[in-house]
């Protein structure tokens, strides 16, 4: 089934990083990303707070937004020597079911990483699976009125009850 086209989805020119998922991305808890891309379509667009903690600590927490599921996910962007990671990847793929060889579109748009996976027979919706594990610390819907910087554990507690 084709995705069916969504006006709140921005055009994919603000997607300008591509990743084809590979086997340890989907086994491993961090997304492998080249770094050329990062530092030429990501960080630019960060604000010079997260831009001077990443590259003095090599680390720093940014909120992922899936924009097909309309989740956000806190997760830890690495500045490795040769690439970066994004690490917790595992919280995004409880919520979907990603595969081999399929490609992710990302891009930093409002102090945020969003993603989608470019073309395939996804529609989103189909793709949420309920693991029951706690998984959604850290986790919350897309256009909530919650402050970015409020800490995984008192959101998590306040979205209880939230379906995903």
């Amino acid at each position: 089934m084709k995705r069916p086209f969504d006006l709140n989805i921005p055009s994919i020119e603000h997607y300008p990083v591509t990743k084809v998922l590979t086997r340890s991305d989907l086994t491993t808890s961090q997304l492998v990303l080249p770094r050329r891309p990062v530092e030429e379509h990501i960080l630019p667009y960060m604000n010079a707070q997260s831009r001077t903690r990443l590259n003095a600590d090599r680390r720093e927490n940014i909120w992922v937004v899936d924009d097909e599921l309309r989740t956000e996910h806190l997760l830890t962007l690495v500045d490795r020597e040769h690439r970066f990671s994004i690490i917790s990847w595992s919280h995004v793929l409880r919520t979907r079911n990603l595969e081999e060889g399929q490609t992710l579109r990302l891009g930093w748009m409002n102090d945020k990483l969003h993603f989608l996976v470019d073309g395939g027979e996804e529609d989103g919706g189909d793709d949420v699976a309920d693991k029951g594990d706690g998984g959604d610390e850290g986790k919350r819907k897309c256009g909530s009125s919650e402050d970015v910087d409020q800490p995984p554990q008192k959101k998590a507690k306040q979205d209880e009850g939230e379906n995903y």
